[in-house]
């Protein structure tokens, strides 16, 4: 039975892809300033596991959107 709240349409583009890459970014962006600002490394590593953790939540939405494109 389908759920009546399920709004993945398959026409829609893949913005989960864009959010991964955008994720996955700003968590380089993150190690680059750690180690070019001699600043602690103790917020830069908190930001960079968020950004991974951002990212990795956004992956099962993204690969099941594209399987149901090439369906």
């Amino acid at each position: 039975m389908k759920d009546e709240y399920d709004y993945q349409l398959p026409w829609r583009p893949n913005y989960e892809i864009t959010a991964i890459v955008v994720w996955t970014a700003f968590g380089l962006v993150a190690y680059v300033m750690y180690v070019y600002s001699g600043l602690p490394r103790e917020p830069f590593n908190g930001l960079m596991v968020v950004c991974i953790l951002m990212a990795a939540r956004r992956m099962p939405a993204s690969v099941c959107k594209l399987y149901a494109r090439s369906e």
